[in-house]
């Protein structure tokens, strides 16, 4: 040890660079982690703060909840299989929308619509500012709008669809693929898309359910559908398993 000292003290210079290059390395590493967090969070915060423990995709989704696509009538007769009164259909479709209100920076704005049903649901929004949505063309947002110059009370517009609405509610800051989420009614999620507009019915995305995967009956798998755990479609969200691995 001793000896070590007198090595340390005569070359300074040379175990002064070795301590910066170990402590540049060890920030380096708590960056990189926390910037995958923070990656992660974004992605999924809105999945990951729900208490739903089980997901009921469409067959070949392979846990990627983009992928899902089934009617709506195809997930009531999931629902009615499954037996849980706590469980609901989840409509899940990325989007722009543009601010009819006020100027922004962007021209769209990145969204992710989810479709909740009205009522209690496990899944419901925390309400921070503004009301609940009382017609079909009332939406709430998540209160990362606001960075996008969205605010409350400004009336928005799919042009990919041709679709409006008003924000008459700000929730918690939770995202979905990176975007903030804006909830709507079921009878709004159909208008988000072309199929829902021409046939009156909507494409969603899963059935949920705090069951665990294990409890879900043979009625229900017989369905044709893939089954899968919250954290499976979490790990799934595209880009995600990616940035992670990065």
């Amino acid at each position: 040890m001793n000896l070590a000292w007198k090595e340390i003290q005569k070359s300074k210079g040379r175990y002064g660079v070795i301590v910066l290059v170990l402590m540049a390395t060890m920030y380096l590493v708590f960056f990189t982690m926390s910037l995958s967090l923070g990656l992660r969070h974004q992605a999924g915060s809105k999945l990951m703060s729900a208490p739903m423990e089980t997901y009921i995709l469409s067959q070949g989704s392979n846990g990627n909840i983009a992928r899902s696509t089934m009617s709506s009538d195809y997930g009531e007769k999931i629902l009615s299989a499954l037996g849980d009164p706590e469980a609901f259909i989840l409509g899940v479709r990325l989007s722009s929308v543009e601010n009819l209100t006020r100027e922004t920076e962007a021209d769209v704005v990145d969204i992710t619509y989810f479709s909740i049903p009205p009522g209690e649901t496990a899944m419901n929004p925390t309400l921070v500012e503004g009301r609940f949505p009382e017609g079909p063309n009332e939406v709430l947002a998540s209160e990362h709008i606001v960075n996008d110059g969205i605010q409350l009370g400004d009336d928005l517009q799919d042009d990919r669809v041709n679709t409006r609405f008003k924000v008459v509610g700000l929730t918690k800051k939770e995202t979905h693929s990176y975007n903030p989420i804006i909830y709507t009614l079921p009878e709004k999620y159909i208008d988000t898309s072309f199929w829902g507009q021409v046939t009156g019915y909507a494409e969603v995305q899963a059935v949920v359910t705090e069951f665990s995967p294990e409890e879900i009956n043979d009625e229900v798998r017989a369905l044709n559908v893939d089954i899968h755990h919250k954290d499976t479609i979490i790990q799934n969200l595209p880009g995600l398993l990616a940035q992670t691995a990065s």
